[in-house]
């Protein structure tokens, strides 16, 4: 029975040291994770990345929208053109209305 208690308690004090073990592992494992973190943060807010959201445009003749991310590849305008950068003889390709004829969707 003495024998069955000691064997226990070493038993526990191994088992609590490995515990300690593990959470000081861990706790530098996410020190080391916080630290890297900290570095990606820091080069991301460097690099200013600016979104502009392309304006969409409505026919006020028959309603057809120009959406800039599609462009008109009908008439040969590639996606991502900005309708101010259309052509001045560009019309709607539903109506042929001008494009003096178009308001900006808000």
């Amino acid at each position: 029975m003495r024998k069955l208690l000691c064997w226990a308690n070493a038993y526990t004090q191994i088992e609590n040291s490995e515990i300690q073990i593990i959470e000081i592992q861990a706790s530098g494992f996410r020190q080391r994770n916080a630290d890297a973190l900290n570095r990606a943060k820091k080069r991301i807010s460097r690099k200013r990345i600016v979104v502009f959201m392309a304006k969409k445009y409505q026919c006020t003749l028959c309603g057809y929208i120009y959406d800039p991310e599609i462009g008109d590849p009908d008439t040969g305008i590639a996606p991502n053109t900005p309708f101010e950068e259309l052509p001045d003889g560009w019309t709607c390709p539903q109506c042929g209305a001008l494009k003096r004829d178009f308001e900006e969707l808000k």
